[in-house]
Parts: structure tokens; sequence; C-alpha cells
């Protein structure tokens, strides 16, 4: 009997250890390694836009040969140093060229964001700026200016100029000022002519006639 007993357990020891060759034992909890998720290892990518900007000789406030800082040996003229400060501060690569008639021109690459932010302040700091009085009826201003401001920011920043709506008290009510390059001006006379026109229309559509 103990030889029986003797040849059955080394059976079973037998079996246990092919068992645990075949089928070895899950490592621990605590043991476990960390799971690297895949979206981990995936950079964050962010879209980019580059845009060229043309500035007219007449409309230039530089000219390539008025440099400044010339005492301590920099050779970099106002329009380029300009350039550069807006380049710094809005985070985006600017390329400056002049052609043969004197065109400028700009190249900005970066996020769209700060591409538009970048492009507002090179036309400010280097174009001619203007400034005309639109006539604008009070009764339209609130269409112009939009919800929360929303229709005036996106006529600025399609037109690349700033627009100023005077209060209900002012002496001058009707007028609304508009500084900006000579272009973006024509743009934003344009576009406010269009939008002070279709108000005045639905209002003369909306107006009842009592019958006699």
């Amino acid at each position: 009997m103990e030889a029986c007993a003797t040849i059955i357990k080394e059976n079973i020891d037998l079996v246990s250890q092919l068992n645990e060759k075949e089928f070895p034992a899950l490592p621990k909890t605590g043991l476990s390694r960390p799971v690297k998720v895949l979206g981990a290892l995936i950079p964050s990518y962010k879209a980019k836009t580059t845009e060229v900007l043309e500035i007219p000789f007449e409309e230039r406030r530089f000219l390539n040969n008025e440099n400044d800082n010339l005492s301590a040996g920099k050779r970099y003229n106002v329009q380029s140093k300009i350039c550069m400060e807006i380049a710094k501060d809005t985070n985006v690569k600017m390329n400056l060229n002049s052609s043969k008639n004197h065109i400028l021109t700009v190249i900005v690459s970066g996020e769209p964001s700060r591409v538009a932010e970048a492009k507002r302040r090179v036309i400010a700091e280097l174009q001619h700026q203007e400034t005309v009085r639109i006539s604008v009826p009070v009764e339209c201003r609130g269409y112009l200016i939009g919800r929360k401001g929303e229709r005036l920011q996106e006529l600025e920043s399609s037109t690349m100029t700033r627009i100023s709506i005077p209060p209900h008290n002012a002496l001058d009510p009707d007028v609304v000022i508009v500084t900006g390059p000579k272009r973006g001006i024509l743009e934003a006379e344009e576009l406010i002519y269009e939008i002070v026109r279709k108000q005045s229309q639905q209002a003369f559509e909306r107006l009842s006639i009592p019958k006699i």
C-alpha cells in the first residue's frame, strides 16, 4: 500500500510540474508593468497656415534705407525690427522681401489665430493708416455690432481695420469712425453700407399700413 501511495504521489507531482510548465501562473497585480496608452505616444498636432501680405510702396511707412541703431553696429532697418518683435510676441515665423518696384512682401506662418494677430499688427505698424467717418443710423448700430460684438469683431478682422462706434449720448451718434489701411477702409465701408441697406430694407418691409 505504501508503494502504491508513493507512486500516486509521484504522478501527482509530475502532473503539477507539467501544468506549471505548460500553463505558467499569471504575474501578481502588484508586479504588472504599466501599460502605455497609444494616445500618449502620438504628439499633439496643431494646424498651421501661411499667409502673404503685400504693401505697395506708396502705402509703406518705412523705407529700406531708414536704419536705426546704427551706432551700435546693427543693420536691421525699422520694419525688420518691428516684424521681429511681432513674430516673437505672436510665436510665428515671418519673412520679409522688397521687390524692385518697392512692394513689401511679408510671409507669415504659424497657428491660424496667431497668424491673424500677427497680420493685424504688421499692417498697423508698417502700412499708412487713414481715418474715415461713416454715417450709420442709430437704429442700425445694433446689427452692425452683432450679438456680443461678434459681427463687429468679424468686420475688423476681415478688413484689418479698427471700427469705433460712439455711445448714444455722443454729439454725433450717427457717425462711425473707421481707421486702417486704405484698402481695408474701402472694404469696411462697403460691408457697413451693405449691413445698413439690408436692415433698412427689412424695416421697410415690416412696416404695416393701417386700412382707411
